[in-house]
């Protein structure tokens, strides 16, 4: 199983925004100290931009993995541990991005309607945020099941 959610919008929001600024600072001769005052937020953009552009679930042979951006936040589930898979309302308004909750870890790249909550044999969960939260707990639960 292989499933990957993608945020293009914001990539290109973020390519606008650097076209704008790099236009900007040439057409208005920039200073070293103008570059460097601007590249530094520009590349943090940058970094948030690259892990909240895609959010990827793949199951192997025995383990499930959850990842945002290019693999850098990932979490790893043995099949073994997983208890059950329901489909959850949000938590709150604030459930986008990755998040470290009470009882758990929340991966999501945007506001959504329904989460996949995972609940494993140590007693926490995984919520994963999905544009598509039947479709994923589906594949999540053939996985888990077989």
């Amino acid at each position: 199983m292989n499933y990957v959610e993608r945020r293009d919008d914001i990539v290109w929001a973020y390519a606008g925004l650097l076209a704008v600024v790099c236009l900007g600072l040439w057409l208005g001769q920039a200073s070293t100290e103008q570059v460097l005052g601007l590249g530094v937020p520009l590349t943090l953009l940058a970094l948030v931009v690259l892990v909240m552009s895609r959010l990827s679930v793949q199951a192997s042979a025995d383990e499930l993995r959850v990842s945002l951006g290019a693999g850098f936040f990932s979490r790893r589930i043995a099949r073994g541990d997983i208890l059950s898979i329901n489909i959850v309302p949000p938590p709150s308004v604030f459930g986008v991005g990755l998040r470290l909750l009470p009882d758990g870890w929340l991966y999501s790249l945007g506001p959504v309607s329904a989460f996949v909550e995972i609940r494993l044999t140590d007693g926490s969960r995984l919520l994963i945020g999905s544009a598509q939260p039947q479709e994923l707990a589906a594949q999540i639960w053939d996985f888990a099941s077989t």
